[in-house]
């Protein structure tokens, strides 16, 4: 069922789908697989992390969209996948007892969206009322970039 929903949630947009914004990793050098979908077959993804030493973007990894569509319908969808990524030390910042990264996801130099739990769960539940996927996703994702942490020592 999570499945469906998510291929009706994404009919107009690429997104990512995995890791949802505030996820906590095990450690500061375990590896993130980022996953989800892209608007065209064949484009170009690239991985960015912000470097908080100078504060700008840096590309990380690059891969491309799968050239068959996961999903079809009226508008098909290409998987794409970064995985084992490890974040360089310069990502990482403390913030009142967790260190914390931010990463985004570029579709041919497009940020894609993305969603934290209670956005995807704002976005089930306004398609259960019957609003359409592609408005309740608009309605409801949380932002561009993702940020995840790892508990370092309290504040």
């Amino acid at each position: 069922m999570k499945n469906l929903l998510f291929a009706l949630l994404t009919l107009a947009v690429g997104c990512v789908t995995s890791p949802l914004d505030d996820t906590y990793l095990t450690s500061k050098t375990a590896s993130v697989k980022v996953s989800g979908q892209a608007g065209a077959a064949s484009d170009t993804m690239t991985l960015q992390y912000l470097n908080r030493t100078t504060n700008t973007w840096v590309s990380l990894a690059t891969t491309t969209s799968a050239a068959t569509a996961t999903i079809t319908g009226t508008t098909p969808l290409y998987k794409y996948s970064f995985s084992s990524v490890v974040l360089p030390s310069n990502a990482w910042y403390l913030d009142c007892g967790a260190e914390d990264a931010l990463m985004r996801v570029l579709e041919q130099g497009v940020e894609l969206g993305t969603f934290t739990q209670a956005g995807w769960d704002c976005t089930v539940d306004q398609m259960f009322q019957g609003v359409p996927a592609a408005d309740a996703g608009a309605n409801c994702h949380t932002g561009r970039q993702f940020e995840v942490h790892v508990v370092a020592s309290p504040c």
